[in-house]
């Protein structure tokens, strides 16, 4: 392989809520859809045109007056509005028009970075593109490198034949693993990197693997850091399923300690969070289910990798979203990243995906924050008033500010059964 080296509630619930029946829709999240949709729609988008995304008229966000600085930067994905150039072209657009940052999901090409491989055609077409795009629109880039697979997080997706059946105790697949690091790193140039999506996910589906990638993600954040010093690394967390309150999930204790397995080598303790999979309002949602979040971030900045609640209600006990509840999460995330001093607050798409989609995907299809025409949802002007407050970022390396409960929050209760046992620590 010739490798390029250009650039361009500790759950906090408690037993009065009601939580979600269990129609156990399959363990995967988000991440399947965008890293499908973005991997797809990327290579089909040229480099000829100054981009106009689609004819959608911009909407000029109205400055609050002696607005105070926010110390987050604001971002969404990439994932389109539709399977087009045009809609992926405006994805970009939309995340510079209103926000700082673009969050691009990769499945990991394990083939291209093992030993002996190389660098397809489609890859560096696919890194060529996004990284123009982002300097075109002025976005810093957030790139998620998830080697899992989606659908069973147990176990890793994507591998050649040569390669099936691999864990991370695999020297390939350990190889293969830093070198895409370092690819992404020396060729995307990202403000921020995850190597890991969703990790908790993994120690909960193979407990026996996860030592081995705890280790190896020490590796790659070695050599991203030696490339890359001011790229900020880290993985990410589904905070739902580390706190035990997914439905379709068993019911655990929260799992902080697999939080606590990547210090030091953690540099932003990074979530994604869609709160509408468990409660069905906002105001269900505990004091302190975010602000906890600092109490586990030894000092470290506090992320929102991802965050989406849907403004229409989806069936199957999920989702019994509204346009009005949707504009009430907005406020009430921004409300605590305040208060943690969040570094920085992605939603998971600017517009709803506008192609069919069947289940489990259609629990996603109203989550943006506009419809897939551009018309604005009530949760939009949410969005615009944090877009024209000043930004003032943290300093890496500063203290996260102290956002410390008032009070104990108590361990989930679950709505049947017992919980179960909280597990050994990863670290042991």
């Amino acid at each position: 392989m010739t490798e390029s080296t250009t650039g361009q509630p500790s759950g906090g619930v408690d037993g009065g809520i009601a939580r979600r029946p269990s129609s156990r829709p399959p363990r995967l999240l988000l991440w399947t859809l965008l890293a499908a949709l973005l991997l797809a729609a990327a290579c089909d988008v040229g480099t000829s045109a100054e981009l106009t995304p689609d004819g959608t008229p911009f909407q000029e966000p109205s400055p609050v007056p002696d607005a105070p600085p926010r110390p987050y930067l604001l971002g969404f994905s990439s994932v389109p509005a539709e399977r087009t150039e045009a809609g992926y072209r405006a994805a970009f657009s939309l995340a510079g028009q209103y926000g700082e940052l673009v969050l691009i999901p990769r499945p990991l090409p394990w083939d291209e970075f093992r030993s002996g491989g190389s660098i397809s055609g489609t890859t560096r077409d696919t890194t060529r593109v996004e990284t123009e795009l982002a300097r075109q629109y002025g976005l810093d880039l957030m790139v998620a490198v998830d080697p899992l697979d989606q659908a069973d997080r147990g176990r890793l997706a994507n591998l050649p034949d040569r390669m099936r059946g691999m864990t991370f105790r695999d020297e390939e697949v350990r190889k293969a693993f830093v070198a895409y690091a370092k690819y992404v790193a020396l060729n995307y140039k990202p403000r921020y990197l995850a190597l890991g999506v969703d990790v908790d996910m993994y120690y909960d589906a193979n407990p026996e693997d996860f030592q081995a990638f705890r280790s190896v993600y020490s590796e790659a954040y070695d050599a991203v850091k030696a490339v890359a010093p001011e790229t900020q690394v880290f993985v990410t967390f589904q905070l739902e399923s580390l706190l035990g309150l997914l439905p379709w999930q068993s019911r655990h204790e929260p799992r902080w300690d697999v939080v606590q397995a990547f210090l030091p080598k953690l540099d932003v303790l990074a979530v994604s969070t869609y709160p509408g999979f468990v409660f069905s309002t906002v105001e269900q949602i505990p004091e302190q289910y975010y602000l906890q979040l600092a109490q586990h971030a030894a000092g470290r900045p506090v992320g929102i990798v991802g965050s989406g609640f849907s403004s229409q209600e989806t069936g199957a006990g999920i989702n019994d979203g509204s346009e009005a509840q949707q504009e009430a999460f907005v406020r009430r995330l921004f409300a605590d990243a305040e208060r943690l001093g969040a570094g920085f607050v992605v939603w998971f798409a600017s517009r709803d995906p506008a192609y069919q989609l069947e289940r489990p995907f259609d629990l996603y299809a109203s989550i943006g924050l506009q419809r897939s025409d551009g018309t604005a949802k009530p949760a939009w002007q949410a969005w615009l008033q944090q877009v024209t407050r000043p930004l003032a970022p943290r300093e890496a390396g500063t203290p996260a500010p102290a956002a410390t409960p008032t009070a104990a929050p108590a361990s989930p209760t679950p709505s049947t059964g017992s919980a179960t046992p909280a597990p050994a620590t990863p670290g042991q």
